[in-house]
């Protein structure tokens, strides 16, 4: 996979293309190729002036709506969160200043890989001490974790129908009974790389089979849902 552009592996988690042919694309491929790879352009960093740090990408700014109208109920307040895919740290940086601003507030995140300019942006967003990044597949990570300890997670690492469904099985365990799981990307579909399936075919089959488990809060580009019970 791309292992220094992770924009890309931010999608497909490091579990598809690989050897060689991982290699080529990563050392080729041109970044602004990579926005039409997600089937949406890139926002250039400089859109959100109110954002700190330095990104190389922008696949989040469009959905802070969602994030304000979930989340908000947990400003101020002594909470965990959950980031199943965390790149730059876009995200991390807008939760650490916007949400997670109580001083006992925690950000888990996990990654295939660290980026470069992770740790500097979690540092600008003043988040350095209330924030742990796993780096490694999140398949394992979330394995890892400790039941009904979180208050929001929101998943955004493969698109793969097969990941995204895995992420979301083991994910829900984490969250508290009451806790707000946030999906990206639910109408994801390039029909150049969706060979091992999208996000909507995996969200879809998590909300049916926990309906009787969850609150559905959200289905758009987006979905989110509040869980009822374990």
């Amino acid at each position: 996979m791309l292992e220094k552009l992770s924009s890309w592996e931010k999608k497909t988690r490091g579990r598809g293309i690989r050897g060689g042919a991982g290699r080529l694309i990563r050392n080729v491929w041109p970044r602004f190729q990579l926005s039409s790879l997600l089937g949406r352009e890139q926002t250039p960093a400089q859109a959100a002036p109110t954002a700190v740090g330095t990104f190389q990408y922008d696949w989040f700014t469009w959905n802070t709506p969602f994030f304000e109208k979930y989340l908000a109920h947990l400003r101020g307040k002594p909470c965990q969160a959950l980031e199943v895919g965390c790149h730059e740290g876009r995200a991390s940086t807008w939760m650490l200043q916007n949400i997670l601003t109580h001083p006992d507030s925690r950000l888990t995140a996990i990654d295939l890989y660290l980026q470069e300019n992770f740790w500097d942006n979690i540092k600008s967003a003043g988040g350095l001490e209330k924030t742990h990044l796993i780096v490694k597949p999140s398949r394992e990570a979330l394995r890892q974790l400790p039941f009904s300890k979180y208050d929001f997670i929101y998943i955004d690492a493969s698109h793969w129908t097969i990941d995204v469904l895995e992420d979301a099985v083991l994910s829900f365990r984490l969250a508290k009974v009451g806790g707000v799981i946030g999906f990206d990307d639910y109408l994801w579909d390039d029909e150049r790389w969706n060979q091992e399936g999208t996000p909507k075919a995996a969200i879809g089959v998590f909300l049916k089979i926990y309906k009787a488990k969850i609150e559905l809060l959200e289905q758009n580009q987006q979905v989110w849902v509040r869980k009822l019970a374990d």
